[in-house]
């Protein structure tokens, strides 16, 4: 005769869910071959009452909280025979969490830890490289902040990591094992992907205020200047940035009001940058100097005045870039710079607010 066993005999979890007016327990069984309905028995060992179900199903939903328990599953045909039964199994009835997984910990000696919290004796590790789940041993844990598995994590190298509590609570995550052992977790691929993106372009708007009296009374400034910048992450900390600034002023004190004065510049500016790359925001600090271009016009009732030279401009500064959307990003940043016109230093402070994106394009890696 088949013997039918209880596949979650020494713990069962109680489920919260929407669908039923309290909270219920999922008991589940192994099923058999030939069985037309299933009675099954629960009853509270602290005051012998005893609830009874009876379903076609390899399990039910009972109407009970948590305590300890015993539960019996006897099995008929369609005749309505008797085809076996179980003995009385105890049962644990306990709550489980959704569980909290903010680390994973890598060890030399092939052990690993998972650290978070709303872990349990029966939490369960799986890990995959490429779609192939990886051979995982649980080796227990310090409940409920930390479980450890046995699995062999390889350097430099994506997995795919899912911890499971009973009531099919589960949490997802995608680890990166660097070259260094350490890692660092990710909730989706869109978070991942623009981590290991390396190669940046933005274009930003410039509220600009001029530095010095001169200039002041020359020029007016404001929203007047934009930037385009390109740039490349060699590593996490640091990289090369190309940019160029375009800026036009216009006179504020003619001669009576019959001078018209124009003065527009561009920049073309390599430089670096140090930053914390994070998979949620960017903070950074940059440095660059290069040439700039500009050109006079000024228009007179008589004629009109053209002239360009060629300087060096200076720039430097700090900003931080957070991300919107995937790899698009919002950049606010203050920067300073430092630039020659008309024979005349010209030192100004601007506030830039840009979008930009990041692409996956390996260069030297």
């Amino acid at each position: 005769m088949n013997k039918l066993t209880i596949v979650t005999a020494l713990f069962l979890t109680l489920l919260c869910t929407t669908a039923y007016a309290a909270d219920k327990s999922k008991l589940e069984w192994g099923k058999m071959p030939g069985v037309a309905r299933y009675d099954v028995e629960v009853r509270n060992t602290m005051t012998g009452t005893i609830k009874r179900y009876t379903t076609t199903e390899d399990h039910i939903w009972a109407d009970i909280g948590f305590g300890f328990y015993e539960m019996r599953v006897t099995a008929f045909n369609k005749a309505g025979k008797e085809m076996t039964a179980t003995r009385w199994i105890p049962l644990t009835i306990m709550k489980t969490y959704q569980p909290e997984v903010n680390k994973l910990l890598v060890k030399p000696n092939g052990s690993n830890i998972v650290q978070g919290d709303n872990y349990y004796q029966q939490t369960k590790v799986s890990i995959s490289k490429n779609g192939s789940p990886l051979n995982v041993r649980m080796t227990g844990g310090q409940y409920p902040k930390e479980v450890t598995f046995a699995a062999p994590l390889q350097k430099n190298t994506k997995y795919s990591l899912l911890v499971e509590n009973p009531g099919d609570y589960r949490a997802k995550r995608i680890a990166h094992v660097f070259n260094d052992s350490s890692t660092m977790l990710f909730n989706n691929e869109d978070e991942y992907t623009r981590y290991f993106s390396d190669f940046f372009a933005q274009a930003s708007i410039n509220y600009q205020i001029l530095m010095n009296s001169y200039w002041k009374d020359v020029y007016e400034a404001g929203l007047n200047s934009g930037t385009i910048c390109v740039g490349y992450h060699f590593f996490s900390w640091f990289g090369a940035t190309l940019q160029t600034d375009f800026s036009r002023y216009i006179t504020t004190n003619t001669a009576g009001g019959d001078l018209d004065i124009t003065n527009n510049y561009i920049t073309l500016q390599p430089g670096i940058f140090f930053s914390y790359k994070n998979k949620d925001y960017i903070p950074y600090i940059f440095g660059s100097a290069g040439v700039s271009y500009s050109w006079l016009d000024v228009k007179t009732p008589i004629n009109n005045i053209e002239k360009s030279s060629t300087d060096l401009v200076y720039s430097g500064g700090a900003g931080c870039k957070y991300f919107v959307y995937k790899s698009i990003f919002t950049d606010l940043s203050l920067s300073y710079s430092s630039v020659r016109l008309e024979g005349k230093t010209m030192d100004s402070m601007s506030i830039r607010l840009g979008f930009g994106s990041y692409f996956k394009i390996r260069l030297f890696h």
